[in-house]
């Protein structure tokens, strides 16, 4: 029988300690979660009392009353976050996003976000960016790579594709675009600006476009840049000066006669802008001058307000005498070729080498992130990172969850060790046995040091791989001794460039466009004479890694060795005869019939607690079963809000079954379904507790041992589902074995392993909504 709990009865049920009810989560599996940078601002809007700003990480709104940001990203329905440019068409309220792709997302509320496809489908056209919007409340006017496009804004659909303007060469980018004094004004890549008017029947047609250069007191040969318009005038930014016309004629705009970056024409106000200025002009003649940190991207006068969006700190308000930054809070950029994660919380290794491997000098530092309390980065600039050692090109990263350290490894400059986003060592050719490229110790260079992989073993020695250093690996003891492996131990010329260790001990060690190596070090690593090399190569019977180009490496919960190369994914499903100098060769990893990714080139592979393959390509990011033979999830930019479908990292929270991808265009995660497995019962979740009976996702039940049968009933025994954990996490639909959602009342889930042992219980509610 159905029953109804009203809101005191809820409260006390839930507080009821004999039920030991978990805090809710307010996270479902499969929810996706952006981790992403608003520091480059392009533009800002503003509509209704609230801000927005369009950046490299998407958008972010700012609403005065309440003070409250708001971040936007493809998890809140953009279609990217490298949007090119914003609009806001006062007479419907619609504000419109333009992206490179040529797509276009608009929304009068951010909570229903729109697209506008057609650019983006159009496979005529190749180079499809958005350069600039105009509106005049019945049309919307797009400037892109190939020309202009013109929008009915009742309709939502384009009515005007203009390719050639005048004797101008076809497909010529239109850079800008203005409404003014009944006409549309294109300014096209080549300098050249033309008008036709708004009425005219047909846009399209190339001859009803008149060439403004040399007309009206423009002079002939300016190179026009940008336009800008309001209802008074029309304003040009030039290489060298802004003009402006007025009355039918062009004159150059005393106040603006200099060379500007950027110019922001509003109703009330005109704003040239350059690097650390900004500079308005009120229609009055009040000129405001406003001086900023970084390229000054845009000006947006609201009342008395100055907001300033830059290319280095984000959107700065300037009111009544006082500088403010209003910047969500996040990562310097969007770099992140490595993430570590576990417990909580997680660490970026922004970028360290270039395409040929060797030191960039990124000196972005460190990203770190805890879920309980924020983000801190980690510079040498800010002090959180040594300013003159150990402080740049990050590119490795490690992970132990036994003691919530993080060991982040440069490459160029060492090795630092970090505990809840603090520094608490680093590590460089002075004060360690870390080798330099040339032998020479100079821990001010950038470019020197450059460890290339990290691992540690179980008896908790941290074990890395130093690229083209004197010296091979290094490994430092939790008592913090240090012993290193000289590279002649290894085959000429061998590059090592990342390295996972076995359940056996043996270093799996990717050698550049050769292969692997393996190296045992039989647990004396200050002995050398009984110490063991292998290398596997590209040929069958020397290891069958079909070209040898591999790139990832993952060791799976059944101790097999997983290898992404460029034309897949293998498997050494016998780990140990390598680590006793034996060669053998990988085998394919297959999925209908065929290996597995054939065609892909694998960039990262990462392992869940379910033992499931999470498979980062170039391609997006694959989820296969454990022996690789189903596919799980395969997620891109088209069907899901993954920023890129450049995978270049996979790291996943094993406690909290978060996987983190990280990608050319930022970090974003998703909460999946299977945890590591518990060795007992010490703390089951439910979530969300309490299940409301409108609910339509997964409930989680978290905390169970791998392997393990979970029973659902009711507080007097009654079964209602059984289900099986992946790792250390199952899910449940809210249905019976009959496929019924279940009634309001109090549930019970009963954990116990693949043996019968560790009896865990959770308890949760199910309750109906008050109308």
């Amino acid at each position: 029988m159905m029953f109804k709990i009203n809101s005191r009865a809820m409260l006390l049920l839930l507080l009821c300690a004999a039920l030991g009810m978990q805090a809710q989560h307010n996270r479902r599996i499969g929810d996706w979660r952006a981790y992403l940078s608003h520091r480059k601002a392009l533009t800002s809007v503003e509509k209704n009392g609230v801000v927005y700003t369009i950046t490299t990480g998407g958008m972010f709104s700012w609403q005065d009353a309440g003070e409250e940001i708001r971040t936007f990203s493809t998890v809140e329905g953009l279609s990217g976050i490298n949007a090119t440019s914003m609009h806001l068409d006062k007479a419907t309220g619609l504000i419109f996003i333009g992206y490179a792709d040529g797509m276009i997302d608009y929304f009068s509320d951010p909570a229903e976000i729109s697209q506008l496809g057609d650019i983006r489908r159009n496979t005529f056209f190749t180079q499809k960016r958005i350069f600039q919007f105009d509106s005049d409340g019945e049309q919307l006017y797009v400037a892109t790579e190939f020309g202009l496009v013109v929008y009915s804004l009742g309709t939502r659909l384009p009515v005007f594709t203009v390719t050639q303007f005048a004797d101008n060469p076809a497909r010529e980018a239109a850079v800008s675009v203005s409404l003014y004094n009944g006409r549309v004004w294109v300014l096209l890549e080549n300098g050249n600006l033309l008008s036709a008017s708004k009425e005219f029947p047909n846009l399209s047609d190339p001859f009803i476009w008149q060439t403004e250069n040399g007309t009206d007191g423009l002079p002939p040969a300016v190179r026009m840049l940008e336009l800008g318009s309001n209802s008074r005038a029309l304003y040009a930014r030039t290489d060298q000066t802004v003009y402006v016309k007025e009355n039918g004629s062009w004159r150059i705009f005393e106040p603006f006669n200099e060379l500007h970056d950027h110019l922001s024409v509003q109703e009330e106000a005109v704003s040239a802008l350059r690097i650390g200025r900004s500079s308005t002009i009120f229609n009055d003649g009040q000129r405001i001058d406003r001086f900023f940190e970084g390229n000054v991207e845009h000006t947006l006068v609201v009342g008395d307000a100055f907001y300033v969006a830059n290319a280095f700190n984000g959107l700065d308000r300037w009111q009544n005498g006082e500088l403010r930054n209003i910047t969500p809070d996040g990562p310097t950029n969007n770099l992140s070729i490595r993430v570590v994660a576990g417990n909580g919380e997680f660490y970026i290794a922004p970028k360290g080498y270039n395409s040929a491997f060797g030191p960039d000098g990124d000196a972005s530092g460190i990203y770190y992130y805890s879920q309980q309390s924020g983000w801190k980065i980690l510079n040498r600039a800010n002090g959180g990172l040594d300013p003159q050692r150990v402080n740049t090109g990050f590119a490795r990263g490690y992970y132990d969850r036994k003691s919530s350290t993080a060991y982040m490894g440069s490459w160029g400059m060492g090795l630092v060790k970090l505990q809840q986003g603090e520094l608490q060592a680093f590590y460089d050719c002075e004060n360690s046995p870390l080798s330099t490229t040339d032998g020479i110790c100079d821990p001010t260079n950038i470019g020197k040091t450059r460890i290339s992989g990290l691992d540690m073993d179980d008896a908790g020695n941290l074990w890395m791989t130093i690229a083209f250093g004197q010296e091979a690996l290094a490994m430092l003891t939790p008592d913090g001794q240090w012993f290193t492996i000289p590279q002649r131990l290894f085959p000429s010329g061998a590059h090592m460039l990342d390295m996972i260790i076995d359940d056996f001990g043996a270093k799996w060690i990717i050698n550049q466009r050769n292969g692997l190596l393996v190296y045992n070090d039989q647990q004396t690593p200050d002995v050398l004479e009984d110490d063991v090399v292998v290398s596997l190569k590209a040929p069958e019977g020397q290891g069958n890694l079909q070209n040898g180009e591999v790139n990832a490496l993952a060791k799976d919960q059944e101790g097999f060795i997983w290898v992404g190369t460029s034309e897949g994914v293998m498997v050494f499903y016998d780990a140990f005869s390598p680590g006793q100098g034996k060669v053998v060769d990988a085998d394919p990893a297959i999925f209908e019939g065929r290996k597995l990714l054939r065609e892909e080139i694998i960039n990262t592979i990462a392992v869940d607690g379910g033992d499931r393959k999470w498979i980062g390509t170039g391609n997006g990011a694959y989820l296969v079963s454990r022996q690789g033979d189903e596919l799980i999830h395969h997620f891109t930019t088209e069907n899901s809000p993954l920023l890129s479908n450049t995978v270049n990292h996979i790291a996943i929270d094993q406690q909290t079954g978060e996987v983190y991808f990280a990608t050319d265009a930022g970090l974003i995660s998703y909460l999946s379904d299977a945890t590591e497995g518990e060795s007992g019962c010490e703390e089951v979740l439910v979530f969300p507790n309490p299940v409301f009976t409108d609910f339509d996702g997964l409930i989680t039940i978290r905390g169970s041992s791998e392997k393990a049968t979970i029973k659902i009933t009711t507080v007097s025994g009654m079964l209602v589902r059984e289900l099986q954990s992946q790792g250390g996490t199952a899910t449940w639909d809210g249905r019976d074995v009959y496929g019924r959602k279940v009634q309001s009342g109090i549930y019970l889930a009963l954990i116990a392993d693949e043996f019968g042992g560790y009896p865990c219980i959770g308890k949760f509610a199910v309750i109906r909504r008050d109308n």
